[in-house]
C-alpha cells in the first residue's frame, strides 16, 4: 500500500499546476461517488442509525462505570455475612 501511495504521489508531482484543479475535481467526484455507493449499500436500519449519529454529543458528566458498579455491589451485598 505504501509503494502504491508513493507511486501515485510521484505521478501527481509530475502533473503541471494548471491541471491540478481538474485532478482535484476528479478525485472529489470519485470520493462522492464512493460515499454514495456506501450509503446505497446500507440497510434502512443502518442508514437510520448513521443519520442519528450526527446528533450525538459528548456527555457533560464523565462517568466511571467500574466505580459505580463496585459501589452498587458493595451496597447490595454489605449485609451478607
Amino acid at each position: 500500500m505504501i509503494t502504491q501511495r508513493t507511486e501515485i504521489l510521484n505521478i501527481i508531482n509530475q502533473i503541471p499546476d494548471e491541471l491540478l484543479i481538474d485532478l482535484k475535481n476528479i478525485l472529489n467526484n470519485f470520493l462522492a461517488h464512493k460515499k454514495q455507493e456506501n450509503i446505497n449499500s446500507l440497510t434502512k436500519e443502518q442508514l437510520a442509525y448513521s443519520n442519528l449519529q450526527k446528533f450525538r454529543r459528548k456527555g457533560l458528566a464523565q462517568c466511571d462505570y467500574k466505580e459505580e458498579l463496585s459501589e452498587a455491589l458493595v451496597k447490595k451485598y454489605e449485609n451478607i455475612d
